[in-house]
């Protein structure tokens, strides 16, 4: 339906201009789509599920580039603008990604929270003070935009740290908390 869509495999649906939904059972709804894995779903601009099986792909206006994906049952989005997913009816819990942003922000309200532990503050401050403090850019983001945190590579070696303050450990809240700690210990 629409301006040469084409649904070719089997119980397969295409929806706009030039969609094609190529693969059994796959629905491609867009414009310049492909749903070529059986299973697959693509939607948006600019986007195709690339063969692989049980796919979801969704791409927004903003490039001329194609997003695909790379792996069978794989959700990929592009967003320009961010994404946001709520986890509740009434939209108060979730987390959104800003644009060109790597880290995911969470709900962290006091009042939405239960059970609270105290933890041993000295061995987190102890473990804090050991870890590297850096300042970096994400390479999608302007120069202007800087973060503080670790890396993933960081992250891998602190698997101790991460089990004591999971609750606090999202990005760069623990690099900010030791430089916070280093100056007060001075």
């Amino acid at each position: 339906m629409g301006g040469n869509a084409r649904a070719t495999g089997n119980r397969a649906s295409a929806i706009g201009e030039q969609s094609v939904a190529s693969g059994d059972f796959s629905t491609a709804h867009g414009t310049l789509v492909t749903a070529s894995g059986h299973y697959s779903t693509v939607m948006g601009h600019r986007a195709s599920t690339n063969g692989m099986a049980g796919a979801f792909v969704y791409g927004d206006q903003s490039t001329l580039n194609y997003v695909t994906a790379t792996r069978d049952h794989e959700f990929v989005v592009r967003a320009s603008g961010g994404v946001t997913l709520y986890s509740d009816a009434l939209l108060t819990s979730g987390a959104y990604l800003s644009p060109g942003g790597g880290s995911w922000q969470s709900v962290s309200d006091v009042r939405k929270k239960t059970a609270f532990r105290e933890l041993p503050g000295e061995d987190v401050l102890s473990k804090l003070r050991a870890m590297p403090v850096r300042s970096w850019q994400y390479k999608s983001q302007d120069a202007s935009i800087r973060h503080i945190g670790p890396t993933a590579q960081l992250r891998k070696e602190l698997a101790t740290l991460r089990q004591l303050v999971v609750a606090i450990f999202n990005g760069s809240a623990i690099p900010v908390a030791r430089t916070s700690r280093k100056r007060v210990s001075r």
